[in-house]
């Protein structure tokens, strides 16, 4: 195993999770805010973030003219 591989693997290790619900509606066609708290990580602890989005309930609305 070269270094660059058990380095990855370390950092992989450390990778933390955490599931969340958001009962929310989020508005189309616009920025939205979302408070999410990810404690008890601290800021220099957080090198890498990556979210995602799983729903069950999409609408659609028809444009005004």
């Amino acid at each position: 195993m070269d270094l660059m591989q058990s380095d990855y693997e370390a950092w992989e290790k450390s990778i933390r999770e955490k599931e969340t619900s958001f009962a929310e509606t989020l508005n189309p066609g616009r920025w939205n805010k979302v408070e999410l708290v990810i404690s008890p990580a601290k800021a220099d602890e957080i090198e890498y973030l990556e979210l995602s989005m799983r729903t069950d309930v999409i609408g659609l609305t028809r444009a005004t003219k």
